[in-house]
């Protein structure tokens, strides 16, 4: 037993199994009382093969009495640590966009538990940072949730109770989507096929409308048949190109991705080959395009911008019948993919479909489109606030991803203990003004 001047050490401790000695490292405490002292594990560090005892010692001298410490990746990597940088600022963005109190307003009025935020915002970081359609229990596993005690099978019940509602009580989203949805001024309505589950076979289709400046304003699914009642000074995105759409080409404006073999069956062979020809000599950002009038269509032809003039085609085609400049149509159309990444798939996992047993099909489709749209609509206010680094919501995620956090209990006291944040790290919290 190995004991230091430090309130925290490690202790050595041996077992018998099948015959063999196996040694294991502990990370002890000492309190003490007015009746004396005591020893207390605070935490199981492995097995004495899998553990350097010299890190394990440089941990127990790091560990002070603060609520929080920043320690480094390799001694924090020695305690059950979660991944946690995502989600924390998913949920600052929850906080500083006054979503979670509108939530929690909405909620008492309701008549439903405070729990049912907690539950809520479980939910939408589920759906916002799940990898391969694992379990939301192992998701637990994985990542770091605040008041995650307050996540139960009744609270998540009442999460599905409130998320109808969860879009519209937001007053920036209500107000800009009445004056929006009143004016002549240009809505954005994304059109998309959304997986329903492990199934390519099973999609939805799912409309999300927003402003010019891609702020979302409302989502829902919807039908083939949505064609037949269009907003005349909408402009319709589809990410993929389906024939229907020649039916109301005269009655609203489009751009869709069209692939060969489908603008092959449009063109006449002459007119094919001079797209597949045309010269990509203009840049934008990382990408080299060029434009074609075709009839009443526009073509913008994309590759990447450091592919040779000569090479073969391997980029992408936008059709489009709106008066467009290219790189308007380049930047609508990637939006496309930020949405596209943010609803792509719409599914309830396995060990919580007893607990939603009583909901039908459709409403919890509707109800985790609309965690989608949630998390798309943080997304984006984190991006403004972003801008001046020239980073993205998807820019911020990425570099804290590796951030993790440990949580030691021990006596009546709890402890939070983060990796150190990287100057970048840093720098993405004070432009976001976050404590």
């Amino acid at each position: 037993m190995e004991k230091g001047r430090h309130p925290m050490w490690i202790k050595q401790t041996s077992v018998q199994k099948k015959g063999a000695k196996r040694v294991y490292y502990q990370l002890m405490k000492t309190v003490y009382t007015p009746h004396g002292s005591r020893q207390i594990v605070v935490a199981n560090l492995g097995r004495a093969e899998n553990v350097e005892l010299a890190l394990a010692k440089r941990l127990a001298a790091s560990i002070t009495d603060e609520s929080y410490l920043f320690l480094p990746e390799e001694t924090l990597s020695l305690l059950d640590a979660k991944l946690y940088g995502e989600i924390y600022l998913l949920n600052k963005a929850f906080e500083i966009t006054s979503l979670r109190r509108f939530l929690e307003d909405h909620a008492k009025y309701k008549g439903l538990s405070a729990a049912s935020v907690d539950a809520l915002f479980y939910l939408l970081s589920y759906y916002s940072f799940q990898f391969g359609e694992m379990s939301s229990a192992q998701f637990s596993k994985r990542y770091f949730i605040r008041n995650s005690e307050n996540v139960t099978p009744d609270s998540i019940r009442e999460a599905f109770l409130l998320l109808p509602d969860a879009s519209h009580i937001h007053p920036g989203i209500l107000t800009n989507y009445n004056c929006l949805k009143n004016s002549d001024e240009r809505k954005c309505f994304y059109f998309l096929h959304v997986k329903t589950g492990r199934d390519d076979n099973e999609n939805l289709l799912v409309s999300l409308m927003t402003d010019k400046n891609s702020f979302p304003l409302s989502s829902r699914i919807c039908k083939k048949n949505t064609l037949d009642a269009l907003d005349p000074s909408g402009l319709y995105l589809y990410e993929s190109f389906f024939p229907e759409l020649l039916s109301v080409w005269d009655r609203a404006h489009f751009i869709v991705q069209i692939s060969r073999p489908q603008l092959r069956k449009l063109l006449p062979p002459a007119q094919f080959r001079q797209v597949m020809d045309l010269p990509c000599k203009q840049r934008y950002g990382d990408l080299a395009y060029g434009m074609i009038h075709v009839g009443d269509f526009s073509l913008v032809v994309l590759k990447p911008g450091d592919s040779p003039q000569n090479a073969s085609f391997s980029g992408e085609i936008l059709l489009c019948n709106d008066a467009l400049p290219p790189h308007e149509v380049i930047n609508y159309f990637s939006d496309m993919n930020d949405i596209r990444d943010c609803f792509y798939s719409v599914f309830l996992p396995k060990d919580l479909q007893d607990i939603c047993s009583g909901f039908s099909p459709a409403k919890l489709q509707n109800d985790i489109v609309t965690l989608h749209f949630l998390r798309l609509f943080l997304d984006q206010q984190l991006s403004v606030k972003l801008e001046p680094l020239n980073l993205t919501a998807r820019d911020a995620y990425d570099l804290w991803r590796p951030v993790k956090i440990a949580t030691l209990e021990y006596g009546h006291r709890k402890q939070l203990i983060h990796s150190i944040y990287t100057p970048m790290q840093t720098r993405i919290l004070e432009f976001l003004a976050f404590k």
